[in-house]
């Protein structure tokens, strides 16, 4: 059981501890631009990363695909492995979707979540939560990113 209010420091230890506090978002609605109990992608992503010691203010998916690259010497990898962030889109400039791997069949996040989703009656009636669902990627499909080794 992980105190979540102390993050661990090194490598397999923070993607385990990524990867078990995400999990604690399972079933939650997604609400568009939401962060805490009820996030969109980018705001699940986020939350996680906070959690982690990271001090991001709130962005979308691509902003967060830059500021991970630029600010936080995050590394671009061809095979997703757990802990790293898939994000999804046809170019780094054009990511509309981010997830966490959890291991090497699964990801996680907030899935289903569109502009009209604003509270959690319209994320029920969607099915707009925080899911698990099986990892598939494609490369020029996918971006990946690791936390660089402390």
């Amino acid at each position: 059981m992980y105190n979540f209010t102390i993050a661990p420091k090194t490598g397999e230890q923070m993607k385990e501890f990524m990867v078990a506090y995400a999990i604690t978002f399972l079933g939650n609605y997604g609400i568009w631009g939401g962060n805490g109990a009820n996030p969109d992608c980018s705001g699940f992503a986020l939350n996680i990363l906070n959690a982690a010691e990271y001090s991001i203010p709130d962005m979308r998916a691509k902003e967060l695909y830059r500021h991970l690259v630029d600010k936080e010497n995050w590394l671009p990898v061809d095979t997703p492995a757990k802990g790293d962030f898939i994000f999804w889109g046809n170019s780094p400039e054009h990511i509309g979707h981010v997830d966490l791997v959890l291991n090497d069949e699964q990801v996680i996040g907030s899935i289903g979540v569109r502009p009209n989703i604003r509270d959690e009656a319209e994320a029920n009636r969607f099915g707009a939560m925080v899911k698990i669902r099986p990892l598939t990627y494609r490369r020029g499909m996918n971006f990946i990113l690791r936390m660089p080794e402390k």
